[in-house]
């Protein structure tokens, strides 16, 4: 078997069995599918991609393939474009959604109140926060200076 490659992006399968029918369909190979006794997630590869779908994330994703015709949708609404360059890559479409007033705020270092604007963080790739300092003036923070 060849070696598996060593990024990895996670995509969302609401239903796990349905996302892996979808991709294998598009010539994933499935590698690995975990836990044995109720699956959450599973690995599947292509070229140099590794997909690894997981129940109850989030954030879809767009993946380029290479002699795609057409642009191809998932169950969960992961999706599958064509490129020219004959290699599969990850291609993530950040969702930024619009955070109300009432959304929930939590306090982070020096006393700051940070709420997310990614939901889910895209997996930890992406973190983007609305900061608010109730005091205002100075900040005593060590790590981060404006």
């Amino acid at each position: 078997m060849p070696p598996l490659p060593r990024n990895e992006t996670i995509a969302r399968a609401d239903d796990l069995d349905a996302e892996i029918g979808f991709f294998a369909g598009l010539g994933f190979r499935l590698v690995e599918i975990l836990p044995a006794d109720d699956p959450r997630e599973a690995l599947l590869v292509h070229d140099d991609l590794a997909l690894r779908l997981r129940r109850g994330h989030q954030q879809s994703v767009t993946v380029a393939l290479a002699g795609r015709a057409e642009t191809a949708v998932s169950p969960a609404g992961n999706r599958v474009e064509s490129t020219s360059t004959g290699i599969a890559r990850p291609v993530i479409e950040p969702a930024l959604v619009s955070v109300g007033p009432d959304s929930d705020w939590v306090t982070g270092r020096a006393g700051m109140l940070y709420r997310d604007l990614v939901p889910g963080r895209l997996g930890g790739s992406v973190i983007a926060s609305h900061i608010r300092i109730p005091t205002g003036g100075p900040v005593p923070d060590y790590v981060h200076h404006h």
